[in-house]
């Protein structure tokens, strides 16, 4: 695993537009030691309220989630291997009403409050200090980015989007991982499963592409897909 220095880092839009972060925060592997270990099974809601401070993923996925009034969950975020979560809600003491829940079997490490403000942590991890604030930025513009290029526009065009950035993080291959199930993209976009279903089918009947799953995308035509999310 490299760890990338602050000033090496930069916004990743293709990042933003998927609403998924992954190995934005290798360098808190440093402080680990310094850390509470802890291991959470697959659907676990995590008590971030009640355990106050940030966390870091060592291994799994976690997803960021809110419940509209009429009972639907939305995904917001989603955290991957070597992420920080939870630290707009310590720093800014208040909650929204979400829900971090595990996606998979994760190792967390938390990170309280009270430690990451001492001053003797900040003069011996200025790196780590660095990378919350940029992640905190970065996640900022994320959710602007979300908002403005997925927001809109068909289910057919938010696919198509969704597909073609999937693509440039997998520098911009035409076979490539999901990373997420189908469940979950309809989570995110606020879709039905029979929408997500009914877009996908015609994307392969019209040839744009072949497969569409959690381990493979599998792009035919870039230049179609490219029209369609206009």
């Amino acid at each position: 695993m490299q760890k990338k220095k602050v000033e090496d880092q930069v916004f990743d839009a293709n990042m933003a537009q998927s609403a998924h972060i992954m190995e934005l925060n290798t360098v808190w592997e440093d402080a680990l030691p310094l850390g509470s270990k802890l291991i959470y099974k697959k659907n676990t809601i995590i008590p971030h309220i009640e355990q106050q401070g940030v966390y870091y993923i060592k291994k799994g996925r976690v997803r960021l989630s809110y419940i509209s009034p009429s009972g639907q969950e939305r995904i917001a975020l989603i955290y991957d291997t070597h992420s920080i979560f939870n630290e707009a809600r310590v720093f800014a003491g208040y909650d929204p009403a979400g829900c971090f829940k595990c996606a998979t079997d994760v190792e967390l490490y938390l990170f309280p409050k009270n430690l990451l403000t001492k001053t003797e942590f900040i003069i011996k991890y200025p790196e780590i200090v660095k990378n919350l604030l940029f992640t905190m930025g970065a996640k900022i513009l994320l959710h602007y980015s979300f908002l403005a290029e997925m927001g809109t526009g068909s289910s057919m065009a938010q696919i198509c989007k969704f597909i073609l950035n999937l693509s440039a993080k997998n520098e911009n291959t035409f076979t490539f991982p999901a990373n997420m199930t189908q469940q979950e993209i309809c989570d995110l976009f606020g879709m039905h499963r029979a929408t997500l279903a009914r877009n996908l089918k015609r994307l392969k009947e019209m040839g744009a592409i072949s497969h569409f799953t959690m381990r493979k995308v599998v792009i035919l035509d870039y230049n179609l897909l490219v029209r369609l999310s206009k």
